[in-house]
């Protein structure tokens, strides 16, 4: 059907049909790779799996407690929708359609809040293992 749809792209000047029909269907695969990426929100992992790239920026954290204890520190950081969403992401499991219908928010909403929560946890957790860091060379 979007081949259909698209048909009027199409220009037998610049290539020819099969040309046409061959870069058609790989941008679509590349849509829908990126796609599929974006909405890895139905994962499931553990946030204290996720430590280790949260953490990326740092080695001198050393016990699973103080990554604990950090990581609680820095959802406190969060703004309540986005602490909301990673909490019902991470440690209650559900899905980006759970959290809308929980929540009463869009999917997209759901998503745009735990990408942005994640995004500002590892800028703290960056911060913080930098100053951890520079305190601790000091």
């Amino acid at each position: 059907m979007d081949v259909f749809r698209s048909i009027s792209q199409f220009d037998r000047e610049k290539a020819s049909f099969k040309t046409w029909l061959l870069l058609f269907a790989y941008n679509r695969t590349l849509n829908r790779r990126r796609s599929l990426i974006s909405a890895r929100i139905s994962s499931t992992e553990s946030l204290e799996d996720l430590m280790p790239e949260l953490l990326a920026c740092s080695s001198s954290i050393e016990t699973q407690l103080h990554d604990r204890l950090l990581l609680s520190k820095a959802l406190g950081t969060l703004q309540p929708r986005q602490q909301r969403t990673i909490e019902l992401t991470y440690y209650e499991g559900l899905t980006a359609e759970e959290i809308a219908a929980r929540t009463g928010e869009t999917v997209r909403a759901v998503r745009h809040n735990l990408y942005r929560g994640l995004g500002a946890l590892r800028r703290v957790l960056c911060t913080s293992a930098a100053s951890t860091n520079i305190g601790g060379s000091q």
